[in-house]
C-alpha cells in the first residue's frame, strides 16, 4: 500500500514536472514569437520612415528644381526685356540723334 502510494506520488510529481516544463517551453516560444513580431514591426516602421524621408527629399528636390526653372524663366524674361529696351534705345538714337542734334521731342 505504501509502495503504491509512493509510486502514485512519484508519478504525480513526474507529471507535474512534465507539465511545468511544457508550460515553460510554451512561455519561451511565446516570448520568442513576441520578440520576433516586435522586430518585424520595428523594421516596418523603419522602412516607412525611410520611405517618408525619400518622398520628402524628392518633393524638396522637385521644389528646388521648380524654383530654378522659375528663376531661369524670370532671367530669360528680364534678358529679353533688356534686349528689347536696347533695341528701342538704338532705334531712338538712330532716328532722333542722327548728327548730334537735340533728341526728339514727342
Amino acid at each position: 500500500m505504501l509502495k503504491q502510494y509512493e509510486d502514485q506520488q512519484a508519478a504525480l510529481r513526474a507529471q507535474q514536472e512534465a507539465e511545468e516544463r511544457h508550460r515553460q517551453e510554451l512561455e519561451r516560444q511565446q516570448q520568442q514569437e513576441f520578440e520576433q513580431r516586435q522586430r518585424e514591426q520595428q523594421e516596418r516602421e523603419r522602412l516607412a520612415l525611410e520611405q517618408l524621408q525619400q518622398q520628402q527629399l524628392y518633393q524638396l528636390n522637385n521644389q528646388a528644381a521648380q524654383r530654378v526653372n522659375d528663376l531661369e524663366r524670370e532671367l530669360l524674361g528680364a534678358r529679353g526685356q533688356f534686349e528689347r529696351d536696347q533695341l528701342l534705345l538704338e532705334q531712338y538714337d538712330r532716328v532722333c540723334i542722327p548728327s548730334g542734334h537735340l533728341p526728339c521731342v514727342s
